[in-house]
């Protein structure tokens, strides 16, 4: 089986030459010009993919973009001062270097706030009326105050934004954009790599795997069998009390658990298992949790989580945090981001990644939640110039697509991450089964998400009230945000 990021990836390895500033530099035979329907005028592209860069001089001028740092371990930086020798990073200074030297201007990314602190400070900046930043980015669960007190441009509006082109990530689109004119305030592409690392998957220790006897699950997955029924097939077989007296967590204890997460993968579940706290229908939202087969899943999960040494879940610090579990080989499974792949570089054994498991083999897809923090731009509505920052932030996202995503993909996660081709291709499956909680973004599902996630995560499946007594609320939030759209 092969999927779409696989091909994609396959063939900008093979012809995608070194990345130096000359490759998107402005030199070269006077081209033809053309005009778009927008009106802007565009030269034909140097390089061979097709891309036209619209025609800017910015004079020299700053170009600022707020973005965010964290002590996660996601890789968040857009830019840096200098090479440092690490493929990517070397290969993002030289993107930022070519495209300035095209468009003429100096490239200033500020990175000096958490990302929690973001929203707050893009509030004050903007409420003085000052234009320091021309994009900002901000975590999605942070996004919806600023988009409902007007702070950001709706991206429909500017032009020179290719918001149907590949090279931003459509499904952040699709669910971000409300109401009749499909407006939307933000928007997500490959020039910050949080949402890729911020992608739920499952991890397992393959070594561990074949000291049970039971095979990969990597052909499940491939035959569109890995459900949440055959992940407890690996769950039930992986729990071992090792010389404990009992399952319960102990951090100096032996036993041993079939998987081990957060509190937040039962939402990861439920997105995966093709349940929707919201739907967008055609820009219009509705809470659509109350069915009988979510119901159903509800039932499965807490079978699961609430089975004696099938699950743990434990998210403090050091042994006691859910990923250091998985380290310390007290977890057969793991469900997590994708960015945990990078603690485990020196791990001895060899571990793999499926997609988070669907709710039954005739579930047409696998859904990968992509995390609640993960960064999205907007730009403001002090930005000085939103037609210059389209051009701007159009070529940084597709020089990203092109040329930034293969060699983190190849170097950062594949080589450096996965430990083999199995993996690869899970990924690929993973990255094209993304999928963007436009109710979490907005704020509308976040009371009744963390409700249902601690009672289920603990193995209590009476939800039912909970969700009862909390629609109406999550409906009015919604409705809401809709009078901003009329």
């Amino acid at each position: 089986m092969r999927n779409k990021f696989g091909k994609r990836l396959l063939t900008l390895l093979l012809l995608a030459a070194p990345l130096t500033v000359s490759a998107v530099s402005c030199g070269g035979t006077d081209t033809p010009s053309d005009t778009t329907a927008s009106g802007t005028t565009t030269t034909t592209p140097e390089d061979s993919s097709g891309y036209s860069y619209p025609e800017l001089d910015c004079n020299g001028e700053e170009f600022t973009i707020l973005n965010g740092t964290t002590t996660w371990g996601f890789y968040t930086s857009l830019d840096h001062e200098s090479q440092t020798g690490d493929t990517l990073d070397d290969a993002i200074y030289n993107r930022n270097r070519g495209l300035e030297d095209r468009y003429n201007f100096k490239l200033n990314v500020v990175e000096e706030l958490d990302i929690q602190k973001l929203a707050d400070h893009i509030r004050t900046v903007i409420m003085s009326g000052e234009d320091e930043y021309d994009v900002t980015y901000c975590p999605a669960n942070y996004t919806a105050a600023l988009i409902t007190e007007n702070m950001f441009v709706n991206l429909r509006d500017i032009d020179t934004f290719q918001l149907d082109q590949p090279w931003w990530d459509q499904v952040v689109i699709n669910e971000g954009s409300l109401g009749d004119d499909q407006a939307s305030y933000f928007a997500a592409s490959d020039l910050s790599l949080f949402g890729f690392e911020g992608t739920w998957c499952m991890f397992f220790n393959e070594t561990m795997l074949e000291n049970l006897n039971l095979d990969k699950p990597y052909d499940l997955v491939r035959e569109g069998k890995w459900t949440i029924d055959a992940l407890r097939v690996y769950t039930k077989a992986g729990g071992n009390l090792n010389g404990d007296d009992s399952f319960a967590w102990s951090e100096s204890g032996n036993s041993i658990y079939g998987l081990t997460s957060s509190q937040a993968l039962p939402v990861a579940f439920i997105i995966g298992s093709g349940e929707r706290f919201v739907k967008n229908d055609k820009g219009i939202p509705s809470f659509s949790l109350e069915t009988d087969r979510f119901y159903s899943l509800v039932d499965k999960m807490t079978e699961l989580f609430a089975s004696d040494g099938e699950f743990v879940w434990q998210n403090s610090s050091g042994k006691n945090h859910y990923e250091e579990i998985f380290r310390d080989r007290r977890a057969l499974f793991l469900g997590a981001e994708l960015k945990a792949s990078q603690k485990y570089r020196d791990f001895d054994d060899t571990f793999g990644i499926v997609p988070i498991p669907k709710y039954e083999e005739s579930q047409e897809s696998y859904y990968s939640i992509m995390s609640k923090a993960s960064l999205l731009m907007s730009v403001p509505v002090t930005s000085a110039d939103p037609e210059r920052a389209g051009i701007i932030m159009d070529a940084l996202s597709y020089l990203s697509y092109e040329n930034i995503l293969p060699i983190y993909y190849e170097v950062n996660v594949s080589q450096k991450g996965l430990r083999n081709e199995d993996s690869i291709e899970m990924l690929g499956i993973i990255r094209d089964s993304r999928f963007f909680d436009v109710g979490d973004a907005y704020g509308w599902t976040s009371d009744i998400q963390n409700s249902i996630r601690v009672t289920l995560a603990n193995g209590d499946s009476s939800i039912a009230s909970t969700i009862a007594s909390m629609k109406q609320a999550t409906a009015d939030k919604i409705a809401a945000t809709m009078e901003l759209y009329q």
